[in-house]
């Protein structure tokens, strides 16, 4: 790190005193050291490292400014320095070791700007352009938009976003429902702490009309109607976690469970495009937050 930026930041130096050494056996000595956070200007990431200081760190970069009028670079990009073509004094230096924590993923992806250019490649700190959506998230996309509404008191309210195949693909499941239903039961008889609390949770959705209760009336005359075309039971089942402090039973709604054709109601619906940052992000953001 530069003196000047060192004053401008008013870092806390610490003594030490430790020898550079350069191209041609060029020699300098650092006699600080500090501790700075570095940060993304375009995405969620900081990270803290520890920086010699130096008088200069380096010629300034390019060495001269540079035309960059005729370079191919896409406009949907953020670069992690707008004015790179600029002359300017560099004020720090990174080193190699840290260069793959800001990566997004272990594959470098790189973007050629064409014969004797640069190279572009996405980090933290340079970000590439949205990927396309495909025609299925695209359909999911538009499918949301038509159909969501908000009720009055707050809540969102959209319908199933069902594959155009939707009637083909789900097939039956009430059996496959009641014997899981079945099998569940007699587990709760044997539990009854734990059937107070299924019963709890039930009702709970009962109360905040997550769900309300069918007649078998209803059932089979809805079932007999020729313009239902389809029923299907989702099937659920209570589960316990001993070490929560707080709700110690949640049932799970399993829309994995495949129906009488080999396909499940996930299967049946469309699937959206993914919209919460990837994985390596946010485990880039965990270890950042353990630095500090």
């Amino acid at each position: 790190m530069s003196e000047r930026l060192c004053q401008i930041l008013s870092l806390k130096r610490r003594a030490i005193n430790v020898p550079i050494s350069g191209i041609g056996q060029v020699e300098a000595r650092a006699r600080f050291k500090v501790n700075a956070t570095v940060s993304s200007r375009v995405y969620d990431f900081s990270i803290g490292m520890d920086f010699l200081v130096l008088q200069r760190v380096i010629s300034e970069l390019p060495s001269a400014n540079l035309p960059v009028a005729h370079w191919k670079i896409p406009k949907d990009i953020q670069l992690a320095d707008p004015n790179f073509n600029s002359s300017n004094q560099v004020d720090l230096l990174i080193g190699a070791e840290h260069f793959y924590r800001f990566l997004f993923e272990r594959e470098i992806k790189r973007m050629k700007l064409g014969p004797g250019l640069p190279m572009l490649i996405n980090s933290v700190f340079s970000v590439e352009k949205k990927p396309l959506w495909s025609r299925e998230e695209q359909d999911f996309e538009r499918h949301f938009v038509k159909t969501f509404s908000r009720t009055e008191d707050g809540r969102y309210v959209v319908r199933l976003p069902k594959h155009v195949n939707f009637e083909q693909m789900l097939g039956n499941s009430r059996e496959m429902s009641l014997s899981r239903f079945r099998k569940q039961e007699s587990q709760l008889e044997r539990k009854p702490d734990m059937r107070l609390q299924y019963n709890a949770f039930m009702q709970e959705y009962l109360d905040l009309e997550h769900m309300k209760e069918i007649s078998e009336d209803v059932i089979q005359k809805e079932v007999s109607s020729e313009s239902t075309k389809k029923e299907y039971y989702l099937p659920h089942r209570a589960v316990l976690k001993e070490s929560s402090t707080t709700t110690k039973v949640r049932i799970v709604f399993d829309g994995s469970a495949c129906t009488d054709t080999g396909y499940s109601l996930n299967d049946a619906l469309l699937k959206g495009p993914i919209i919460q940052d990837e994985l390596p992000s946010l485990l880039i953001r965990s270890v950042s937050m353990k630095l500090h």
